[in-house]
């Protein structure tokens, strides 16, 4: 069978809405790091450990797959593939610490359906490696963020010519 994308631009703007940041369950906690990316860094890592699907979204995503802000955010996003665990054993595992919405550092949310992990890969910034969400997905994430419009134009140019 043979299909053909006549809009793509509407068929992404249909996945934003209906699979768009947040999932239906959430978890904030704590995570040290020197940096947001730092933090990054070290939660792929804990999720390698702990045989965990991660990948990071939104503006941290979008920094690791090349497209900068002039500030960094104050939370990270990612998408956890739970399976049988559930969102705070995963949470655990992956050394997150309980903290308070204030005090919270990264936002996990279960990804039920698998549409934030996949097609992940392991991107470089700086001096860290984090495994990032699929830039489509990135772009679709971006849009209730701090100046989230302004990523996520700057996204879509990533998402329809690689640049």
């Amino acid at each position: 069978m043979s299909v053909e994308l006549v809009d793509s631009v509407a068929l992404v703007r249909l996945l934003a809405e209906g699979t768009g940041w947040p999932g239906p369950e959430t978890l904030r906690g704590y995570l040290w790091g020197r940096t947001v990316f730092d933090v990054a860094a070290r939660l792929s890592a804990a999720a390698d450990r702990s045989e965990v699907e991660l990948a990071v979204t939104g503006r941290v995503g979008a920094a690791y797959v090349g497209v900068l802000g002039t500030a960094s955010p104050k939370h990270l996003r990612a998408w956890v593939a739970v399976g049988d665990r559930s969102l705070v054993a995963v949470a655990a595992a992956l050394g997150l610490e309980p903290a308070p919405d204030e005090a919270a550092n990264v936002v996990l949310s279960n990804d039920k359906w698998r549409v934030g992990v996949t097609r992940r890969h392991y991107e470089r910034f700086d001096d860290f490696n984090a495994w990032a969400a699929h830039p489509v997905r990135i772009w679709c994430d971006l849009h209730d963020e701090q100046r989230g419009a302004e990523y996520a134009a700057q996204m879509w140019s990533v998402v329809t010519h690689g640049d």
